[in-house]
């Protein structure tokens, strides 16, 4: 499900370091000069993910329409494009919400270019995208990225937001495993 964290970013973006600076002072000033030597940037690097690149705040709005119309194609290649996204934008410093570089994306990840740039204009798409953005917040209260939502095997659920430690998902599962 898409979730932005900031819908009415300016389609352009914002340098990282400004908007975390505003949003969170001088600490977060100084995690955006050092994405990597973060919390964030630390429990990505355990795991082999690259922050180093991310140097602007962008508009996911094309990214997540990128993202509905590749579902349409196939799961396996929206899997593909959404880490292809991920290495652009935070290792690479690539801007994912520019049309000429979500098509690229789009092709690295195995998917048509000029159909790609067509879906990105697909009213369609737009509109179910928008229903889908309203829903995080509305209906399901997510209020942060990234979110994770849980099933036990008795239909019980926990939800989460933000980077967690491994020991939170274990005491998720065993809590829903009890139940």
């Amino acid at each position: 499900m898409p979730y932005q964290l900031n819908p009415h970013m300016p389609e352009e973006g914002i340098p990282m370091e400004r908007y975390y600076t505003a949003k969170f002072g001088e600490q977060g000033a100084a995690m955006a000069r050092d994405m990597n030597g973060s919390r964030c940037g630390k429990m990505g690097r355990a795991v082999g993910l690259d922050f180093s690149g991310a140097k602007m705040v962008i508009n996911t709005m094309r990214s997540h329409l990128l993202m509905e119309w590749a579902a349409d194609q196939s799961l396996e290649k929206q899997h593909s494009l959404a880490e292809v996204l991920f290495k652009y934008h935070f290792a690479d410093g690539r801007n994912a919400n520019d049309v000429d570089t979500l098509v690229l994306a789009a092709e690295e990840a195995g998917l048509d270019g000029k159909k790609a740039r067509e879906g990105l204009e697909d009213r369609d798409i737009r509109s179910k995208v928008d229903t889908m953005l309203m829903a995080a917040r509305t209906v399901r209260g997510i209020t942060g990225v990234p979110h994770f939502e849980i099933t036990g095997p008795n239909g019980s659920s926990f939800q989460m937001s933000g980077a967690q430690p491994p020991d939170n998902f274990v005491q998720v599962f065993e809590r829903l495993l009890s139940k």
